[in-house]
């Protein structure tokens, strides 16, 4: 779509040199006339935006915090997973995801994010896409702050009523925190497991926010381009008058 735009603007000031040139010579023949009304239809062909990307799910009401990853304190040492479900609203492709987050240790670890499908609306460990980072990355204690992950890469198409799952693990040493906040969202809940066990309900939700890519490009009309081809098709009028007496 962008390449479209590009075109729209190259035609534009195509034109533009082209029609000042022309005046400046004198020289308005029937040909170069022909030539400025077909720039000028091509300018008609409106350049196209990307498609929308809306905010469809969220619940950013902070209570506490819920930790997932390598325990250390804890023996035997458990990968411990955090997971919330959410229902679709907009139908298109999965674009954003974003978490409330805090680093609380790396020790050199990553951790990842993965979308998951759900079985009567619990999470299952058939994944639909997963995006690793390093620990390091995210905000230091006690720098709290929405992290966000791209995930229109994964080409996620989703529909409405759809339940999915975004779940939090850190296998390697290290862990962080989650967000999360007690009742309010009801299109899902938190989760947990250890180990990649049976995923087991939590009080609260996860602080988190989804975004859909409707997938509808928009014309976005251009007043200056619209007002440059009305004064270009005025001038050229003039011009053929003048010619014809």
């Amino acid at each position: 779509m962008w390449l479209n735009a590009i075109w729209h603007q190259y035609c534009l000031i195509y034109l533009d040199v082209y029609f000042i040139l022309t005046i400046k010579e004198g020289a308005m023949t029937k040909k170069r006339i022909v030539i400025c009304v077909l720039l000028s239809s091509l300018l008609l062909v409106p350049a196209l935006s990307q498609g929308t990307v809306v905010l469809d799910q969220s619940f950013p009401t902070i209570s506490s915090s819920s930790g997932f990853g390598y325990n250390p304190f804890v023996t035997p040492h458990t990968n411990l997973i955090k997971a919330q479900t959410f229902t679709v609203g907009l139908a298109g492709k999965l674009a954003t995801v974003e978490a409330f987050m805090v680093q609380w240790t790396s020790d050199g670890g990553n951790y990842s994010l993965d979308i998951l499908n759900t079985s009567g609306g619990v999470p299952t460990y058939s994944s639909l896409g997963t995006i690793t980072r390093p620990l390091a990355s995210l905000p230091p204690s006690p720098d709290w702050d929405w992290v966000s992950f791209d995930v229109s890469f994964l080409n996620i198409q989703v529909t409405p009523g759809e339940v999915l799952a975004m779940a939090f693990s850190a296998p390697n040493p290290g862990a962080a925190d989650l967000g999360y906040g007690l009742g309010g969202y009801l299109g899902g809940s938190q989760f947990y497991s250890i180990d990649k066990g049976n995923f087991q309900p939590l009080d609260g939700d996860l602080n988190f926010k989804t975004y859909v890519d409707t997938g509808t490009p928009s014309a976005v009309p251009e007043p200056t381009t619209l007002l440059l081809l009305g004064l270009g098709l005025i001038g050229l009028t003039g011009i053929r008058r003048k010619m014809q007496r």
